[in-house]
């Protein structure tokens, strides 16, 4: 048998270890952890104020980037806490037009996040369970001040 895809040897290897690999046995899923990630984050969205008469101010969220730390803790009975704390930076572009000018720029801003949360879990087999979580997120996208406006 002549494999003229460069995609043939791996999938003829990962069929012959499908079919020859037993799986290892279950083990409980676990609920206690924290987990560190890099957040890439894309937006679609706008404000627009118009501080005094025939001043427009308008600001538009692209996307940025950033880190987040997630964790959570097992208790006894089913329970676990758990927890999220997001930080990222977001590429803006602010427009203010008036009858005298119209100016334009860009710059980054911040974008925090961050969720508190108690849940329970309950096996229905050996790998599936059913969680059920109840959370308070919070979400701040701060533009700090443009032209006397506070997004």
């Amino acid at each position: 048998m002549k494999l003229r895809s460069p995609l043939g040897v791996p999938l003829v290897l990962g069929l012959v270890l499908a079919l020859f690999v037993r799986p290892a046995p279950a083990a409980d899923l676990g609920y206690t952890y924290l987990d560190f990630r890099v957040i890439g984050s894309e937006f679609d969205g706008s404000g627009v104020q118009q501080p005094i008469p025939q001043q427009t101010v308008s600001t538009d969220a692209s996307g940025g980037s950033g880190i987040s730390i997630a964790g959570s803790l097992s208790l006894p009975a089913g329970l676990y806490l758990t927890g999220l704390y997001d930080s990222s930076i977001v590429d803006v572009v602010t427009r203010i037009a008036s009858p005298l000018a119209q100016a334009e720029t860009a710059d980054q801003f911040d974008l925090t996040g961050s969720r508190l949360g108690i849940g329970y879990r309950r096996a229905l087999g050996p790998k599936v369970d059913v969680i059920a979580e109840l959370t308070y997120d919070n979400a701040e996208l701060d533009f700090g001040s443009l032209a006397g406006e506070n997004f």
